[in-house]
């Protein structure tokens, strides 16, 4: 009896014991359930928007950092020497400016090819050029297909062009013959324009060409155009000191209007730019005459030596344009 009293007091202070801490174990084991209840029924609601189709709530962009500030021009003040920054945007300033000549579009274009004084160009923008990369350089090649069409009543003395001097005259053996037909794409062109206007000195190469080199076959080359410009000094084969390009009218007709003004040729030039938009040509070419010797066949042309050409160039647009040799 003794001992079955002492083993029943042992057993009560074990289960005194022990009792806190399996009630903290439960408790413990409570609050796992309870959280994993929670996640379970987000779980749930989750699946039940995906099924409904219902996107969830973008979580809100980031505000936008406010834009930096442009950086302010720097300007010299008076009396202190530019920046190089300041000196670089002058120069660039005096680049490519727009010509006071007015590009006019003509049909028969003679103002591209034509060399202008100091930094000027007749478009500022150099539509058309390309890059040539890893240098100052850029280049716009142009060509420009043509197709004549010509239909005479009689003889009209040149199928390939219009050559009053060549029209025959009522009474001599070439004259009259029918009608005449002729097509031709001797006006075709093709030009070549390099330009470099992130230097100073205005650098140019020029060529043209067309297919009019000569009277009795079709599409035969001929020099129209080549020539370098650098600082005002313009060397090689282009229009003639005295010649105007930009007076040339406007004509359908490729050989352009009678008793003007129109030679290309051989020359060296410099032109120097004045104030008030006016400029002063020196230079020398080749001399050349033509002499129509149809009438007296013993009659020749003669060359005499090279003859130094000076021309005197005003240009004051838009209302005046004075030149004179």
């Amino acid at each position: 009896m003794t001992r079955s009293i002492k083993s029943s007091i042992i057993w009560l202070l074990a289960l005194v014991a022990f009792t806190p801490s399996l009630l903290a174990a439960e408790d413990d084991n409570k609050q796992e359930i309870e959280e994993l209840k929670r996640a379970v029924e987000s779980l749930q609601k989750r699946v039940k928007e995906l099924e409904a189709g219902q996107a969830p709530p973008a979580a809100p962009a980031p505000a936008a950092a406010p834009p930096a500030a442009a950086p302010a021009p720097v300007v010299a003040k008076p009396g202190e020497a530019p920046s190089p920054a300041e000196e670089a945007e002058a120069k660039m300033a005096t680049y490519g400016r727009q010509s006071p000549v007015n590009y006019r579009g003509n049909v028969d274009d003679k103002q591209e090819a034509a060399a202008r004084p100091g930094d000027y160009t007749l478009d500022p923008q150099y539509r058309g050029f390309i890059p040539i990369p890893h240098t100052v350089f850029m280049i716009k090649f142009n060509p420009k297909p043509r197709l004549d069409m010509t239909v005479d009543t009689q003889n009209s003395g040149d199928d390939f062009r219009f050559v009053p001097a060549k029209i025959p005259v009522e009474g001599s053996p070439e004259h009259g013959g029918g009608e005449r037909f002729n097509a031709n794409g001797n006006g075709s062109q093709l030009r070549l324009d390099v330009r470099a206007p992130s230097v100073g000195g205005n650098f140019r190469f020029y060529y043209q060409n067309d297919f009019f080199g000569s009277d009795t076959k079709n599409f035969q080359y001929r020099l129209q155009h080549l020539y370098g410009q650098y600082y005002g000094l313009v060397a090689g084969f282009t229009y003639g000191i005295f010649e105007d390009p930009d007076a040339w009218p406007d004509t359908i007709d490729y050989e352009g209007p009678n008793s003007v003004i129109f030679a290309r040729r051989p020359l060296a030039h410099y032109t120097f730019t004045l104030p008030e938009s006016l400029s002063l040509t020196l230079g020398i070419e080749q001399p050349d005459s033509f002499v129509d010797t149809t009438g007296d066949p013993d009659a020749s042309r003669r060359s005499r030596p090279p003859a130094v050409q000076h021309d005197l160039s005003f240009h004051r647009r838009p209302w005046r344009h004075v030149r004179w040799p």
